[in-house]
């Protein structure tokens, strides 16, 4: 698969993405494939204070960029012609691009924390908010954003835990090999109310397509946080590991 291709593929994604969400503004952003890498995939997303720099019409440079593994065995093509054992180009790119629109959490290991407009509304059982500076309740806790259930292990997973969902779908904190989704589902339209944009839930949601199990990769959050203080520029990189 070429560049071009993959450029393609995303640009693809993304406009499906903002037909889902169209509060979602346009974006500048790369895809590329980068070799010897250690994980599936990552993006970087770049902040301004609180916010993805994607809501800051006045940031000229690149809103996020994502690179991907050479070496995977990238489907790029309909659901139904999706190969066993091969992950599903498509799926992966549309996951770590609602990550690069905002839905992504700075809280470490530590339970410090450079918090993003995402981390400020996670909420406990009792709708009170459990970031300012740092994370204030307990790992393994209940946890929601917009009344959608928060990924939050008992022990603190990098690249996993806070920015994903708890149940099966496209920002689940595992992709199966066999899934195939093309559309955000209600909840990832909840969650991105939450950090700004107004995403009416469907009436329907789009089921991911599912071709029989055949693996299970893990979807990494691992945080690097770089100068991002307030009126700051800053980003955060989040790998897909394999």
């Amino acid at each position: 698969m070429t560049e071009d291709e993959l450029l393609d593929a995303a640009n693809d994604v993304f406009t499906r993405l903002r037909e889902d969400c169209p509060a979602v503004p346009n974006a500048s952003y790369t895809v590329h494939f980068e070799p010897h890498m250690t994980s599936l995939a990552y993006a970087t997303a770049w902040y301004y204070d609180i916010n993805p720099v994607i809501q800051d019409p006045t940031y000229v440079g690149h809103d996020f960029e994502i690179a991907l593994d050479p070496d995977v065995t990238w489907h790029n093509g309909p659901c139904r012609t999706l190969p066993r054992g091969s992950y599903d180009l498509k799926t992966t790119l549309l996951h770590e691009m609602i990550h690069g629109v905002g839905i992504l959490s700075s809280i470490r290991a530590d339970k410090s924390a450079m918090p993003t407009s995402y981390d400020l509304q996670l909420r406990d059982v009792d709708e009170q908010p459990v970031v300012d500076t740092s994370f204030h309740a307990a790992f393994g806790q209940s946890l929601h954003v917009n009344n959608v259930d928060v990924y939050n292990p008992s022990f603190y997973q990098s690249g996993s835990s806070f920015s994903h969902y708890m149940h099966s779908g496209v920002m689940d904190y595992a992709q199966h090999t066999s899934e195939c989704t093309r559309h955000i589902d209600d909840d990832v339209r909840r969650m991105l109310q939450a950090v700004g944009y107004d995403c009416a839930p469907a009436s329907h949601d789009p089921l991911p397509i599912i071709l029989g199990v055949a693996g299970v990769l893990l979807v990494g959050v691992l945080i690097a946080v770089f100068a991002c203080r307030k009126k700051e520029k800053g980003r955060m990189d989040r790998p897909l590991l394999s």
